[in-house]
């Protein structure tokens, strides 16, 4: 899609939403196009779109939403529900609870908006060309966070989707974790944290719960049982830190050795 409307590589990130909103409908060769993209102030209100008396399309968005990440999130967000879903309903009202990044929950046309905008705003194709060979670090995702405009979390979850290392990424607020997403490799291996399901604290052990450390970006080597209860003593695995601009918040990476095939959270159920 973004091939079409961007035939220049250097001209689609981070993607215009605002434009391509009011262009796509001639992709499509459709005859109900988004005609207005406004900005409204409305308390627990996110994203909206809804039909027009004359056939056309007006999508809003909360322009107070602290974070540009966000309204970017939420404006791709309504344009998926304008692809997908225009034949279904004439409006579309989203408020916080429901735009979610991240949500492994039942697919419903709100979790299909979300996939739907991070697909678009951040491709799988060139995400994986400008990934490939790249180690991991911090800095890396902040030029990726730049290049997509989107947030370090959505551009962590990207990284866990397609890469092939025995990762977990976790987000924690007040020494509790607020949820985690693990890669494919370290999901089978069970290295997962079930935080839908439960309250996790985090380790005191860490290197997350040391407040004199409030940032490791190049990661240290942590015993692998201070994070995963069943895991052998004499292991190791290599845990990163980051204390958010916003400093309400620390992300977590845990880099587990490559070739391990089980891993126990503590208290997995």
């Amino acid at each position: 899609m973004l091939d079409t409307i961007y035939p220049h590589s250097s001209e689609r990130f981070p993607v215009d939403l605002d434009f391509l909103a009011k262009n796509i409908h001639a992709l499509f060769n459709w005859s109900d196009p988004i005609s207005q993209v406004e900005s409204a102030d409305v308390d627990r209100f996110e994203g909206a779109l809804f039909k027009n008396n004359n056939n056309s399309w007006t999508l809003l968005y909360n322009n107070t939403i602290p974070s540009k990440e966000r309204i970017r999130f939420t404006q791709a967000h309504e344009i998926g529900h304008y692809v997908l879903h225009r034949n279904q309903q004439e409006d579309f009202m989203c408020s916080e609870h429901i735009i979610r990044e991240f949500d492994d929950n039942q697919i419903n046309i709100e979790d299909q908006a979300n996939l739907f905008a991070s697909n678009l705003l951040v491709p799988i194709r060139d995400f994986r060309e400008i990934t490939n060979q790249q180690v991991f670090s911090f800095d890396f995702l902040s030029f990726c966070t730049n290049r997509y405009g989107v947030s370090l979390e959505a551009i962590l979850i990207k990284w866990l989707e397609l890469t092939d290392e025995n990762m977990v990424a976790i987000i924690s607020i007040d020494g509790f974790m607020k949820w985690s997403y693990s890669s494919k490799r370290a999901y089978r291996a069970k290295a997962i944290f079930p935080t839908r399901r439960k309250t996790i604290q985090i380790p005191e052990k860490s290197l997350c719960a040391n407040h004199l450390i409030p940032n490791c970006l190049e990661g240290s080597l942590v015993q692998t049982n201070i994070w995963f209860e069943g895991a052998a003593p004499h292991g190791h695995l290599t845990e990163y830190k980051l204390l958010t601009e916003s400093l309400d918040r620390i992300i977590t990476i845990l880099k587990l050795p490559h070739d391990e095939e089980l891993w126990y959270c503590s208290n997995p159920n």
